[in-house]
This record gives C-alpha cells, structure tokens and sequence, in this order.
C-alpha cells in the first residue's frame, strides 16, 4: 500500500519542490536523494494515505509500516512512526500506542513498525480503516538537543572542557569576568586575543550560532585596523593561524570592521583557502556592508548561519532600527578548504597601538541540519484458508507475490 494522498499535516519540505508531498516518498524503488520529504525542526508532521478503494472487509491479519529516513545532523536525531488520527477537524495526534522511536543515521536506513490490532481503536484490523482519510501514516521528527556548543561566560572562569585560550602578544589575555567573555588587547601593538572551541564538528552540517557582541574600539576613528569577529576554521588547525597576531588565515570570518580598511565600523563576510598572512590577506569577499552601524560599549545580538554543505552563509547584527544583514554563498574551494571537521573561533587582533577589548555574551550553536524521507509504505498481512499470504497493493494491482519460490497470485480468495 503506497501513498495515493497527503492525509494529515504536512509541515515537511518537498524535493524537489512540487504540489503534492506524497509524491517524494511513494517510489517503488528508493531513489534516496533524487526526491524526498525533508525538515530541519523538531515536532514537524508529516501524513499520508491510500485513497484506493479494497474489496475485502476482514481478514486482516496485521499490517507493518515502512519508512527509509536519514538525517544530515551532527546531533542525535529520532523520528516517530505510527498511525494518526485525526481528533478535531484539520487536527491530527499520533495514536497512543504502537509508535516507534528511531533514532536516525547519517545514511539512510529502513524503518518499521508492526501493529497485529488497530493503533488507534485497539480492535481488530479491517480493510476499511487503512484507507479511512480520518486516520493517515504519521511520522514526527524529534530532536532531543540541537545544542553542539553552549556557553553564557556566566560563572566568571573559561570551561576549559570546551575552550582553548589563544592569546598572543604582551598584555593580551582571555578572560570570563562580569559574566562575559572578554578578549583583551595589550597597549604594546601587534597582538591578538583568540578563544578556540576544543571539538571538532561536522562540516557538512548546518549551523545556527547566536551571541551577543560588544566592543570598546572605534574603527571609525582613522587610526585603528585589525580583525575582529567569529570564525569557523579548519577542525585541523595545523598553520591555520598567524603566530604574531593568533587570527585565523583560513575559513570563514563572519567580521566586525576590516583588517586593513581604516573608518569602517561595518560588517562583512569573507572567506580565504589558502593560508595567507595576517595583514590585508583574505582573499573572497562574501558580502558586507560598509556603513558605520557599530557604536562602541553597545550590545548587539549576533545571528551567523553557515551550511557547510552548499557554502550559504549569512550574518545578522540586531539593531533598535532594521537589522543589518548580508548573505552569500562560499565557493567549493573554500569549503573543501576545512576539511571533514570545523571548530568555532573568537578573536581580535590589533596592528596599532592603545588598549582594546571585545566582549561576548550568551554563546550558542545549534545544528540546523536536515532529516530526510525518501520512501514510505504499508505492507498488509491477510490469512485465508489458514494461510498467510502476503499482499502488496500498489495503486489497485494485486502483484505477484513468493511462495516458497513459486510466484503466486490471489484471486477470489484462490491461487
């Protein structure tokens, strides 16, 4: 029994896009991701049914649900299997009993759930309630964390579990004080102040990252340059950083100002694959806006999202107006560029003199990957003359089906 309809909610994506979702998952052969359902949160709804019409109204012996689902996550990923029931018009539940729980892989698996009753009634099976448009086959995503990263610098002492202090140059120093993150500069010049995540994560992931952001450094005053920012590195960090400074040479610099563009308090995307030095080295330029739109002892919240799969990135500051955002696409050199693994970075570094710092706040990074369906059916158990014989409908044709070798078919309740 295939999928003829959506019956139920639909809160999955389709691929490729299309007017009706059961027409991703209803293949007879998988065909993976040629075409799928897919979603990136937890809780989503995902119905469908048979709208066909069958002869028989008993003799139903049980029926089993199939399901071939993977996910692009770094995370623990579930899915629930089971049948819906449609409790108030348009409002759909899943049936108290016979769900299944599996937790998903990153290639695709086959799943299954087997009911001898009815889930919903708990009496026996009849050919009418498997295509009753009141009740569909029901799959929930379910994500138990998205987290990959969490701290709020809220207890005054660096997680040294989860960090790693790059600070470079006389009188530079990280520090959690104030219930912040502080990245400090030395009055000597030419340093710099980093803070390393010790994981590594999955590349091909997809990464949400909030924060809040504050700085005491005024790059509009004419005489101050230096990068400053949040980065996503190579997970082997081998010659990814300059030694004077500690910025990172390679990756992705999600930035505040420019390290060699004097009267800029603006914010820009770049990325570079090839391990230049420190000064005016980054090669591609993503996007940016180049505006004084940063005042200085001011909070702002922080949104950077990177697919490291297609390359899209985007960064969002929050302002009292409207937010200041830029967004685009990093090339494929730049992303084989980090290898299998990334790890997230903060850092500033100064070419000139005079004491600065940065200040974070409320660090989070959420794995913002995809689950996917490629295919789903029912198989139908009916037992006649006390004989089981296993019955695939698809579409109205009764199939052949193996006996012990020999292809059979049932008609009129005879082979």
């Amino acid at each position: 029994m295939r999928p003829t309809s959506n019956w139920g909610p639909q809160d999955w994506s389709d691929y490729p896009e299309a007017t009706w979702n059961y027409e991703k998952i209803d293949d007879v052969t998988a065909d993976d991701d040629a075409t799928y359902l897919y979603t990136t949160a937890t809780g989503k709804k995902m119905g469908w049914g048979n709208s066909l019409v069958y002869r028989d109204s008993t003799d139903v012996d049980s029926v089993l649900m199939f399901v071939r689902a993977k996910t692009l996550a770094d995370v623990t990923r579930k899915l629930l299997i089971g049948r819906g029931v449609q409790s108030a018009p348009g409002t759909y539940q899943m049936c108290g009993s016979g769900v299944d729980t599996v937790t998903l892989t990153s290639s695709y698996a086959d799943y299954t759930v087997k009911w001898l009753t009815d889930p919903n009634s708990q009496n026996e099976w009849v050919w009418g309630v498997l295509n009753d448009p009141n009740q569909s086959w029901f799959c929930i995503s379910y994500h138990p964390n998205d987290t990959v990263l969490q701290d709020n610098f809220d207890d005054n002492s660096l997680d040294t579990d989860k960090w790693k202090d790059r600070a470079k140059g006389t009188g530079s120093a990280v520090s959690e004080e104030e219930q912040r993150l502080e990245l400090h500069l030395g009055s000597s010049g030419l340093c710099g102040s980093g803070l390393l995540s010790k994981s590594k994560y999955n590349r091909l992931s997809t990464y949400s990252i909030t924060y809040s952001y504050q700085t005491n450094w005024d790059q509009e005053s004419g005489v101050e340059h230096g990068y400053k920012g949040f980065f996503v590195v190579p997970g082997d960090t081998s010659g990814v950083f300059e030694t004077t400074y500690g910025c990172a040479t390679e990756g992705i610099w999600f930035g505040f100002g420019h390290g060699c563009d004097y009267n800029n308090d603006g914010i820009r995307i770049m990325a570079d694959d090839d391990g230049p030095s420190w000064e005016c080295g980054w090669d591609d330029m993503i996007d940016w806006i180049h505006a004084d739109i940063l005042e200085i002892d001011t909070w702002y919240n922080v949104r950077a999202h990177f697919n490291g799969n297609t390359g899209l990135c985007s960064m969002i500051v929050e302002m009292a107006g409207d937010d200041s955002v830029i967004t685009g696409t990093v090339s494929s050199a730049d992303l084989t560029n980090l290898g299998d693994s990334i790890r997230f970075y903060f850092h500033v570094s100064s070419y000139n003199n005079g004491t600065k710092e940065d200040r974070y706040d409320n660090f989070r990074s959420l794995d913002f990957s995809e689950d996917r369906i490629t295919q789903s059916y029912a198989v139908v158990w009916s037992s006649k003359s006390k004989k089981f014989l296993q019955r695939i409908v698809d579409r109205g044709d009764l199939v052949p089906i193996v006996d012990k070798g020999t292809l059979r078919r049932e008609v009129d309740g005879s082979p």
